[in-house]
């Protein structure tokens, strides 16, 4: 009888120790290979690897993330972030007794510098009598480029990153205009052209009878006299270059 007490009370102890064994090693296990995510503005995926010695679930607040579980590992995919600040979220992975947290932040869109355009604003009042006007752009993504009123052409080389519009005369009475948008994935940038009338182009206003008069005048190495008048005629000759000189009369003292 007093060896049965004994014996009781080990084979207690060897139970309870088995049982805390077997407990131990039901303890879920759960491994990342990261905590942490950085992605671009413009969106992608990144992959973490899991270890876990039975099943987890991902699960987040952000509507910006997409959670998709693919065997031992998790993917995490976002979309453009159209804003300019940074934005963050948590997904929390879990077993039923552990979890672990990720942290992502996704870098804000830099609008400025994601398209730019070069050009030069003096060309976008176009000449009267036909005209080019060409945008170099610097883009990160597909660029495309429209007008809200054509009556030109636009030759796109994207390869070379640039446009060129070219416009036909103005044969009307009226200024023509428009308005260039140009986009690259949530940038834009806009560029208003006006065409000019044949009445505002400069070369043609200087068309018709003029009367001068100057205190000398010289023809060849003569001086011809002071308080001269003197009259004609111009007519365009060679757009931008030349007139013709017509009716020229001298009238005064020689």
């Amino acid at each position: 009888m007093k060896c049965f007490y004994p014996m009781l009370l080990f084979s207690l102890l060897i139970c309870i120790g088995c049982k805390e064994t077997e407990e131990s090693i039901m303890v879920d296990t759960l491994l990342l290979s990261s905590n942490r995510v950085a992605m671009a503005s413009n969106g992608g995926r990144t992959t973490i690897a899991i270890t876990s010695s039975s099943q987890w679930k991902a699960t987040t607040t952000a509507e910006w993330i997409e959670c998709i579980p693919d065997e031992n590992c998790l993917i995490i995919k976002a979309g453009p972030n159209v804003e300019d600040s940074v934005r963050a979220a948590e997904i929390f992975v879990a077993t039923s007794t552990v979890s672990e947290t990720i942290q992502v932040k996704q870098e804000g869109w830099d609008i400025e510098s994601s398209l730019k355009l070069f050009y030069d604003e003096e060309g976008c009042l176009l000449d009267s009598e036909g005209d080019e006007f060409t945008v170099t752009v610097m883009a990160d993504m597909d660029w495309e480029v429209v007008a809200d009123n054509v009556w030109f052409t636009v030759d796109k080389q994207k390869e070379a990153n640039r446009f060129t519009v070219t416009v036909p005369r103005n044969e009307g009475s009226q200024q023509q205009r428009t308005v260039l948008t140009v986009t690259a994935g949530y940038a834009t940038r806009q560029i208003e052209l006006t065409q000019q009338t044949r009445s505002e182009n400069g070369f043609y206003a200087l068309e018709g009878s003029w009367n001068w008069s100057a205190p000398a005048w010289f023809y060849g190495n003569e001086i011809l006299g002071g308080g001269i008048n003197t009259s004609c005629r111009l007519e365009a000759y060679i757009y931008n270059q030349q007139y013709k000189l017509w009716d020229l009369f001298l009238n005064g003292i020689g």
